[in-house]
């Protein structure tokens, strides 16, 4: 206020207070709420036991049983009373979940609705059991929303791994304990019997109750619902709006290539649909190589500029700007020769058709000329990084697949490679194709290992499966 004085301004506090409010760079740097101050919508209306059941599969650890590998686990639990099943799984396939649902669905405990994630294991096969009982599907918008059976497989992990944990210290060097599905019937047990937070009491003594009230798991202190003060909503719908110009110029095409993001889903499709434009979503990351590599490009170049600006600003500002250097980086680009397509852009665009190269060329025969496999020999095909056990490639992964496939069909095109499909003798066939160097050809007389292999286990490995049973029933 001195200095205020001074400057002959005669300004009140709550007149500076009021306009700083409305100043949006403040806006944007005002301080974050606690996360323990905001609230999350809770399931306190639900109150009828087994109304409405959540699901989701975890991964756990490979536990071989005979000559099956469980490696995932459905669990299941009631909103209400917070009873948990547990169910091992071998396939996280819509089949073998639906085999598992049946029990529930079939006992004492069907649910009325029966509240999934978005994952696919919970399609097709699920979908028919599901309309069989008589139980509706309700599949989560986001993550948050299944917060009562993500916790129940955080407590369910806890246990099983601590368990394994203190296994393997009495173990050799090197030796894993795997065994979990011989445990989760004692912590099912130990967790329903246990007083819930929520409900005030254990899942057992819920169970018997007509109505069981549940409590928010992050009250707000102040008015929620009727009481709460409502805010308007508006629908970001910003990727169709700026696509709308791209389908409105002389530019635009006959189909859009898009991943399978959500951004381009709903009015996005709308708008597709009003200007005659197919929606081709792609299957996998290298369908995208194009505009992924030119995504890099555009990085590359505005960071570098980022850079150079911020070595001559002082420390600890930033250089945000980008938009004013976009249509620089266009300019050059289109000027630029493209090595794919041997010309320029705007040369290009001028063209009647233009022909590509192959971005990984073969130094060998390739199209018509190309050495085609027959529909009658047995191949493997090359793994991707971490697919059998999932997440980081290990040294031990294998490299080509363990089941045998055979050539389903093949696609031969001028000046470019071979692609197969492939299938198995059970009908299965992966998604993606596959050119000839992803291919292992295997003999006919391909030998398995010995049967002796599987009669011969470590000790402490033969257990009495009767946990296994009992989950199962």
């Amino acid at each position: 206020m001195k200095f205020q004085k001074k400057a002959g301004f005669d300004f009140t506090l709550s007149e500076i207070c009021d306009w700083l409010e409305r100043q949006a760079l403040h806006q944007i740097h005002m301080p974050r709420p606690k996360s323990r101050f905001i609230p999350c919508v809770s399931f306190s209306n639900i109150t009828v036991p087994f109304h409405i059941i959540q699901g989701n599969t975890c991964y756990m650890s490979h536990h071989q049983v005979k000559n099956q590998i469980y490696k995932y686990a459905l669990n299941c639990i009631d909103i209400a009373t917070c009873i948990g099943f547990i169910y091992p799984l071998i396939s996280r396939d819509s089949a073998s979940v639906a085999k598992v649902l049946e029990k529930l669905f079939k006992s004492c405990y069907c649910p009325k609705i029966f509240m999934v994630d978005k994952g696919t294991e919970f399609r097709g096969e699920v979908i028919f059991l599901a309309n069989k009982y008589n139980v509706k599907i309700y599949i989560a918008r986001n993550k948050e929303s299944m917060g009562i059976v993500e916790r129940f497989n955080r407590s369910f992990e806890e246990y099983i791994y601590l368990i394994q944990d203190a296994v393997e210290m009495r173990l050799a060097p090197g030796e894993r304990c795997r065994d979990w599905i011989d445990n989760a019937p004692i912590f099912l047990k130990q967790y329903d019997n246990s007083v819930n937070r929520m409900i005030g009491m254990s899942p057992v003594k819920a169970r018997k109750k007509k109505h069981v009230y549940r409590l928010a798991s992050k009250p707000r202190k102040g008015p929620m619902g009727f009481d709460e003060e409502k805010l308007s909503f508006h629908v970001s719908v910003s990727v169709a709006k700026v696509l709308e110009k791209l389908f409105k110029s002389r530019y635009c095409p006959k189909i859009f290539m898009v991943d399978k993001g959500t951004e381009f889903r709903g009015e996005v499709i709308f708008l597709a649909n009003k200007y005659n434009v197919k929606i081709y979503i792609a299957r996998n990351k290298e369908s995208m190589g194009i505009v992924e590599r030119f995504n890099r490009s555009f990085e590359e170049y505005i960071y570098l500029i980022q850079d150079a600006v911020e070595m001559r600003l002082a420390p600890g500002e930033r250089c945000r700007d980008w938009i004013d250097n976009a249509p620089i980086f266009l300019k050059q680009y289109d000027n630029s020769v493209n090595r794919m397509i041997g010309m320029s852009p705007v040369k290009a665009r001028k063209k009647k058709h233009v022909y590509r190269l192959a971005s990984k060329p073969r130094k060998g025969p390739m199209g018509f000329d190309e050495e085609k496999l027959s529909f009658h020999v047995s191949v493997r095909y090359l793994l991707k990084p971490g697919k059998l056990e999932g997440g980081r490639r290990r040294v031990t992964d294998m490299n080509w697949s363990p089941q045998i496939y055979c050539i389903k069909e093949r696609l031969v095109q001028k000046n470019q490679p071979i692609l197969y499909w492939i299938i198995d003798d059970n009908e299965y066939s992966p998604e993606r194709s596959f050119v000839r160097e992803q291919l292992l050809v295997i003999p006919h007389n391909t030998e398995l290992p010995p049967q002796w292999v599987l009669q011969s286990k470590p000790e402490g490995q033969s257990k009495d499966h009767g946990s296994l049973n009992l989950l199962k029933n």
